[in-house]
């Protein structure tokens, strides 16, 4: 990742019982497609769409580099697999909670993410109606 020694400069001392400091990385974005879904075909045909070369081209336009080739880990569709460069996760365990003095404030960045799977999501349906 490009930019990933620029975002190690940035430090954050969160005002907790034990101080915790975070240091900056990169964003990074997951996709899926629900086992529950309505329609897992047209999802997967719209992740198909986000992580491939028309996908990649509107997050780098608006910005954000995208991870090349794409990675993926985990219980993965079939028609995926070919796409991605699949990565083992290794399992961690989930530290006890710590009581929080205040609640936390929301991630900075959010909407941004919700704005460019909005922007992905227009394009696509109008680059699936072209075809049409």
């Amino acid at each position: 990742m490009e930019y990933a020694d620029f975002y190690k400069k940035v430090k954050l001392e969160l005002e907790t019982v034990d101080r915790k400091t975070k240091t900056g990385k990169p964003i990074v974005y997951g996709i899926t497609v629900p086992k529950n879904a309505q329609n897992p075909e047209l999802g997967l045909e719209f992740v198909k769409f986000v992580i491939g070369d028309a996908g990649q081209k509107i997050f780098a336009d608006m910005g954000q580099p995208p991870i090349v080739p794409p990675e993926g880990s985990g219980d993965m569709p079939e028609e995926l697999q070919s796409l991605v460069q699949l990565e083992s996760v290794e399992p961690t365990t989930t530290p006890s909670p710590t009581p929080s003095p205040a609640p936390t404030p929301p991630m900075t960045g959010f909407k941004a993410v919700f704005a460019v799977t909005a922007l992905l999501a227009v394009t696509y349906i109008l680059l699936r109606r072209r075809k049409e």
